[in-house]
């Protein structure tokens, strides 16, 4: 049974959103620099630089996500980190990594299959 302090605390379900698309945006950014810096030597500076950032990045989403579980449901923020598939195609593609039409099509599913779970089957519930 909630309190109803842990009820004044939750987050609207735009706020949800916005904020897991942040989280999951600095899980991209992690992912970029960590690709990064494989061109590097790794123990030069500037790999280990990089690597120190993806650390501090990584305990800032850790911090993040633990902020966010205690003003939204699981089973509700976890499905929209479903995001992340077709942001690192995306990615990819800026990196100039060939992605094939049924990667596409495998990641539209698998996307939408987490969304229809995690957002409107939890809604229908409700």
């Amino acid at each position: 049974m909630e309190n109803l302090e842990s009820k004044s605390r939750r987050l609207p379900n735009g706020a949800s959103v916005i904020s897991v698309l942040g989280i999951v945006s600095l899980n991209l950014f992690g992912a970029w620099i960590l690709k990064e810096s494989t061109q590097y030597d790794l123990l030069s500076f500037v790999a280990m630089t990089l690597i120190g950032l993806v650390i501090v990045i990584n305990l800032a989403r850790f911090v993040l996500w633990a902020w966010l579980h205690k003003r939204v449901d699981l089973s509700k923020s976890y499905p929209l980190t479903a995001i992340f598939y077709p942001m690192i195609a995306v990615l990819s593609v800026i990196r100039g990594e060939v992605i094939q039409p049924l990667q596409w099509f495998g990641i539209f599913m698998i996307t939408l299959g987490v969304f229809w779970f995690g957002v409107f089957v939890q809604d229908k519930q409700s």
